[in-house]
């Protein structure tokens, strides 16, 4: 049983988790960093994406060392798997 609560807890850890609500807020769980941040577009890295979020007046209004929250009118949310990534 333990060997299973460990195996949760290591996936729980490395995978991200991105929540769309409406097209009004994106949040993206066990990010790494921002990459880029404008009006139009945040890239968000993850252990193994980039995550692209598109729209129009786009803040991050919510920073943490593991979570983004991005909050704007979203168009398009969109990942792209990084070269070398597990």
């Amino acid at each position: 049983m333990s060997k299973l609560l460990n195996f949760a807890k290591e996936v729980t850890y490395y995978n991200s988790y991105i929540s769309i609500i409406d097209n009004d807020k994106v949040v993206v769980d066990n990010c790494k960093s921002i990459i880029e941040c404008s009006d139009i577009m945040v890239k968000v890295l993850t252990r193994e994406y980039d995550v692209e979020i598109w729209g129009n007046g786009l803040t991050v209004t919510n920073y943490t060392n593991t979570s983004i929250e991005i909050n704007g009118c979203i168009s398009n949310v969109s990942l792209e798997k990084r070269r070398g990534s597990i």
